[in-house]
Order: C-alpha cells, then sequence, then structure tokens
C-alpha cells in the first residue's frame, strides 16, 4: 500500500504541470505564427522543445520534494507524461492552424520548406536531378494532414521517451533505505 501511495504522491504533479507545459508550448507556437514562416526555421523555433524538458524537471522536482525520493519509474512516467502532453496539444493546435484557421499559412510553410530544402542540397552540391527528385517527394505530400501530423507525433512520442529516459535519470532519487 505504501508503494502506491507514494507512487501517487510522484505522479500528482503531472497532470498540472503538463497542462502548463501544453498552454505555454502552444503560446510560443502563436508567437512564432504571428511572426511569420521564417520564424519556425530561425534558430529560436527549437526552443519549443526546451518547454516540455523545463516543466518535466520542475515536476519531478516537486514530486521528490513532497516525497523526499523519486523512483526512476516515477521520473520516466512524469516526464514522458509531460512532453506527450505539451507535444499532443502542439499537433492539435497545429492540425487546427493550418487546415481551418489559415490554411493559407500551411501552403507558405510548404513554400518555405521547399526553399530551404533545395537551399541545403544546393549547399551539399547534390546534383540538380536528385534536388528535383526531393523537391516533388516535398510537394506530393500533405505536410498538414491528419494522417502526416499524426504520424509525426507518434514519432515525437519514440524521440520524447527516449529523452524522458534521460530526464529521469538525471532527476531521480532512490528512496533511503532506512528513514528515521
Amino acid at each position: 500500500m505504501e508503494k502506491t501511495q507514494s507512487s501517487a504522491v510522484a505522479s500528482a504533479p503531472l497532470l498540472p504541470y503538463g497542462l502548463i507545459s501544453a498552454l505555454v508550448s502552444v503560446l510560443f507556437y502563436v508567437i512564432l505564427y504571428l511572426n511569420g514562416t521564417e520564424a519556425f526555421m530561425h534558430p529560436v523555433a527549437f526552443l519549443s522543445y526546451l518547454i516540455p524538458i523545463t516543466f518535466a524537471v520542475l515536476a519531478c522536482r516537486k514530486a521528490r520534494k513532497q516525497t523526499g525520493f523519486l523512483e526512476f519509474g516515477a521520473a520516466l512516467r512524469i516526464t514522458f507524461g509531460i512532453q506527450v502532453l505539451s507535444f499532443f496539444a502542439l499537433t492539435l493546435f497545429s492540425y487546427l492552424l493550418m487546415n481551418y484557421f489559415d490554411p493559407g499559412f500551411a501552403e507558405r510553410m510548404l513554400q518555405l520548406t521547399i526553399q530551404k530544402t533545395q537551399e541545403m542540397l544546393e549547399r551539399f552540391k547534390v546534383p540538380q536531378s536528385e534536388i528535383d527528385k526531393q523537391i516533388k517527394g516535398v510537394m506530393s505530400k500533405d505536410l498538414f494532414s491528419l494522417k502526416a501530423i499524426l504520424q509525426n507525433f507518434a514519432i515525437s512520442c519514440i524521440v520524447l521517451f527516449l529523452f524522458s529516459l534521460i530526464i529521469a535519470a538525471f532527476v531521480k532519487k532512490n528512496k533511503p533505505e532506512f528513514q528515521a
């Protein structure tokens, strides 16, 4: 019974921190959106990955403070849960934005993606026939369809799990063998 109670207490910060992380992530996405398509390609856009990581670490620290320890499994549940909640909120918002709120933005993002892909391939001295093939491949896909967005989310979950393993290893604190 004690293990179940300590596990429940340790996991308690997951939902509130996860929801706050999701909200902050979506707000950051809105800020990027308001700054135009180029903002999504700017290095600052990669800060969006740090938001859920930061909230995951904060939630783990709170759970550890509440119980005095945080087992690896509980830390993994918290970190992975917060990251999944955040990325699910971003996935949902992105789908709605690109398909309902501003479909023109999706087209501009596609054009920018094509442009950046072509520039990168040219820098690497890729033959023009291969560049044309790659561009044709990008153009033939609907990057913002429900299927594509859900596939990206599923792949992201695998990567998020790997990050969660690393974070959990750093934030865990084993239960003391003897408590006074």
